[in-house]
Order: structure tokens, then sequence, then C-alpha cells
């Protein structure tokens, strides 16, 4: 489970769910599952969107590549650990780049919006 996010930092309570994994609990169904999670029409959607997140994140902070934790962590997720299920192999920490260093983007990469349900417009969150 730890491998998945299910479970926090070493010393931090393990029961509190992450954001990312918040979204598979509520969702239910296949997507409560780590083993049939990608079965869930959502899954894709959601993963786009902690994509999303995570690439405005880098682009405001820019944060050294030596900023990716490489011990007191969970099995797994230190910068020098492969990552599961990737071929070639590749580290955790060869993917804490920009996206457009694995050769993709955003349309409008600094912000997420969303129509509002009144109908009055976009809502931009920076």
């Amino acid at each position: 489970m730890a491998l998945e996010g299910f479970c926090g930092r070493p010393g931090t309570d393990a029961s509190a769910l992450w954001t990312h994994n918040k979204v598979h609990v509520m969702i239910q169904g296949s997507m409560s599952g780590t083993a049939t999670a990608t079965n869930d029409p959502i899954f894709i959607l959601h993963h786009i969107f902690i994509d999303k997140l995570y690439s405005m994140w880098y682009r405001k902070y820019r944060p050294s590549v030596t900023a990716y934790p490489a011990k007191g962590v969970r099995p797994g997720h230190a910068g020098d650990d492969f990552m599961i299920a990737i071929y070639p192999l590749a580290r955790n920490s060869d993917m804490f780049v920009d996206t457009t260093a694995l050769g993709y983007d955003y349309d409008d990469p600094d912000t997420v919006g969303f129509w509002e349900q009144n109908g009055k417009g976009l809502v931009i969150v920076h």
C-alpha cells in the first residue's frame, strides 16, 4: 500500500489519505482498489488532473532534483528507486522534471479552470 501512496511519510499519521487517494476512495467501486482502479473510466481523468496539478507546482517552485527525497521515505519512494512497471527502467528522480522535458505540455499550463454550475463563466484557480 505504501507504494501506491496510501501511507504517509514515516512518523506521520498513516491513516490520513492524501489528496490523490481521497478521490479513489470517494469514487468507490473499482477505483478504490489499487489492483482494479485502472478499470474505471474516471481513473484517466483523475490522473490527468493530478498530473496537471504537479505540473503547476513544478513550474511555480522549480525545485532542484536534489529536493526529491533520497531517504526517510517509504520503500519505493526514494529518488534513486526504480519506478514500478516502467520500461525501460526509470528512477523516480528521472521523472522529477517539467512536463515539457517528458515531451508534452498543457494548453494553459499555469491555470486550472472550470465552468461554474450557475453558468456565470469560467473560474480560474492559480
